[in-house]
């Protein structure tokens, strides 16, 4: 089973910037991730000609490229554990961005300057703060430690198979 992370905190508080490193550490690594991202707020589409016709009321817009598909599509929210099962078999790690209450485990963003204090969810396994340590013992990373954060992703839950070409991950 392909591990789920979710990267939790307050808006505004880094936690896209801090994933959005550690994702591409990961790819340098040669480790394909999958993110799911939750919003309580309905997506504004890009500016391009596809974001614009989903803008405008298609029902379904598909842009097709050599190198990236995008698809947006009008339908009612789809379970967390349905969408996983859609993107597990594609990478070695699946990241969420928001879920707090979730059971997997979290990686906590806190910046002092939104609010100093923990979100008080469950499985928190390490936490990311510009602020003072916390009582409860768990792994703490500064903002700017997204190489050591990513070792540290990669020790707990990705094996890796490193074979003569350099590296590559096996879930």
């Amino acid at each position: 089973m392909v591990p789920v992370i979710a990267f939790v905190g307050r808006h505004n508080s880094g936690k896209t910037t801090i994933l959005a490193k550690v994702i591409n550490i990961l790819q340098l690594r040669g480790i394909k991730s999958g993110v799911i991202k939750h919003s309580h707020h309905s997506p504004t589409p890009d500016n391009h000609d596809s974001g614009k016709l989903f803008a405008a009321g298609a029902e379904q817009v598909f842009l097709s490229t050599p190198y990236v598909s995008l698809l947006y599509r009008r339908e009612e929210e789809k379970r967390l554990d349905t969408i996983i099962e859609q993107i597990n078999l594609q990478v070695d790690i699946i990241f969420l961005e928001g879920y707090k209450k979730s059971q997997h485990p979290k990686i906590e963003i806190i910046r002092q300057e939104v609010d100093a204090h923990p979100l008080g969810v469950s499985n928190v396994i390490a936490r990311v703060t510009d602020g003072d340590g916390f009582e409860d013992q768990i792994p703490l990373f500064r903002f700017g430690q997204e190489a050591e954060l990513a070792d540290f992703l990669v020790q707990k839950f990705i094996k890796l198979d490193v074979d003569s070409s350099g590296g590559g991950a096996d879930a």
